[in-house]
């Protein structure tokens, strides 16, 4: 995209946003499958950091790129952010790179709510086992050492063939608690 037409769209973006207006976007890459998909058009309100709870989903800026991962923890003024088909946290965000969060999620014909009391529950439980399956997946590399057999991994990110299958379980429940 032209540079100025991507300021220019930023600047629309982050104006309807600072307004208290809700921004629909489009969803382009594979890193929240199968909570997110391609096609999809997510609803973000701005919030407040401090009314962010760990599983939301939240827009982050990376440099010129808007990120939508899943929030998995705090540490100090840290966000730290996940992707649900990736094996790795996100560098560490800062409360001003969190631009909003994720309120709805439109697929074909169906709204789906995601400020449904039941689903904070969920969502909390989803960060958990997002977290739990990086420590595992940075333990098992820890021990095993750089791989010379690499894979990727659904997300694009290089793996081995034992890292995939430690991470099966944990790919399978988000699948399917996610339907």
């Amino acid at each position: 995209m032209d540079t100025n037409l991507f300021l220019a769209v930023d600047e629309l973006f982050l104006a309807a946003l600072a307004e208290g207006k809700d921004v629909r976007l489009h969803v382009d890459g594979m890193s929240m499958v199968p909570t997110l998909k391609p096609g999809d058009i997510i609803v973000v309100r701005q919030v407040a950091p401090h009314l962010l709870e760990m599983g939301d989903l939240v827009v982050v800026r990376r440099e010129h790129d808007l990120v939508t991962h899943r929030l998995v923890r705090r540490r100090s003024e840290q966000w730290l952010t996940k992707g649900d088909n990736s094996r790795y946290f996100d560098p560490p965000a800062a409360a001003e790179m969190i631009l909003g969060k994720v309120i709805a999620i439109e697929r074909k014909d169906t709204e789906i709510d995601l400020q449904k009391a039941g689903r904070r529950s969920l969502k909390r439980w989803l960060a958990g086992l997002s977290c739990l399956e990086a420590g595992v997946f940075r333990f098992g590399r820890s021990l095993r050492g750089p791989s010379q057999n690499l894979v990727m991994d659904h997300a694009g990110a290089p793996g081995s063939l034992a890292a995939r299958l430690v991470s099966f379980p944990f790919r399978l429940a988000i699948r399917l608690l996610v339907r």
